[in-house]
């Protein structure tokens, strides 16, 4: 069972099972879970994990509600425009880290950014980066597709390790731009593996990357906490047959297990 990433439609801003509705720079919506959204000090180490695009560059919205353009850095600055979940914007801003902000998920992780000027649908204002991706959306493909349509393919074998695991299926694929996917099914349940390097995403962008592709069945949420000290996000569902971990591997990469119990 593959782990659906950037599907359209998917929930995103850390999951509608973590019941966090937010304008994505905490202006206009409140979390509707027990814990709302916090705005954190200002600071300027506040977007360390930022610096990956400059004027020029296309950005995807990977908030769920959307994020707020407005007329300037600041979270009371007049609503410019609404760009909605997946909605790309054009970098406008020559020197986009210069205004620190950040927010507070229901979730417990903090999510760090800069307000840059940005162009949406033709009008120009500030948008709060932190659920800024240069990712574009999966848009339906499969993660093997998605994958090589951003990177060559390095190696792939259907071959599973020699284990005491009991596989039906295996499928791993390496890619030249040091993404390593992983679809097993085994006795007793199956699980999907991404490892992205450090080097492509920061952990902040990997868990936004990977929580907004938890498709959720109707009765049956997703619910996650993370765990700030070991930098780790864990989603377990309602009936605890489905967890989704997020977190370094150690390696200098981020890894993404999507693991399902029969």
């Amino acid at each position: 069972m593959k782990l659906q990433l950037f599907i359209l439609g998917l929930c995103c801003l850390f999951l509608a099972a973590c019941g966090s509705k937010t304008s994505g720079d905490g202006g206009d919506t409140k979390s509707d879970s027990t814990t709302a959204i916090e705005n954190a000090d200002s600071k300027p180490e506040a977007a360390a994990s930022n610096g990956r695009y400059k004027a020029g560059d296309l950005l995807y919205c990977y908030a769920k509600s959307g994020l707020v353009l407005r007329d300037k850095p600041d979270q009371a600055g007049a609503k410019v425009a609404s760009v909605p979940l997946f909605g790309k914007v054009d970098i406008k801003d020559e020197d986009p880290f210069k205004f620190p902000f950040s927010v507070k998920e229901s979730s417990g992780m903090e999510i760090k950014g800069f307000w840059v000027k940005a162009n949406y649908g033709g009008k120009d204002g500030y948008l709060f980066d932190g659920y800024l991706l240069k990712f574009k959306p999966l848009g339906g493909m499969s993660d093997e597709e998605y994958w090589t349509s951003l990177s060559k393919v390095k190696s792939s074998t259907d071959k599973a390790p020699k284990s005491d695991i009991n596989y039906f299926s295996y499928k791993r694929v390496d890619f030249e731009n040091g993404v390593s996917w992983i679809d097993e099914g085994y006795e007793g349940g199956a699980q999907s593996s991404l490892s992205i390097p450090s080097t492509l995403m920061s952990l902040q962008e990997a868990t936004l990357f990977a929580t907004c592709a938890i498709a959720t069945e109707e009765g049956n949420p997703m619910v996650c906490e993370f765990d700030a000290a070991a930098g780790e996000m864990i989603c377990t569902s309602k009936d605890e047959l489905r967890l989704v971990s997020i977190n370094s591997d150690g390696h200098g990469n981020f890894l993404i297990e999507d693991s399902y119990a029969d």
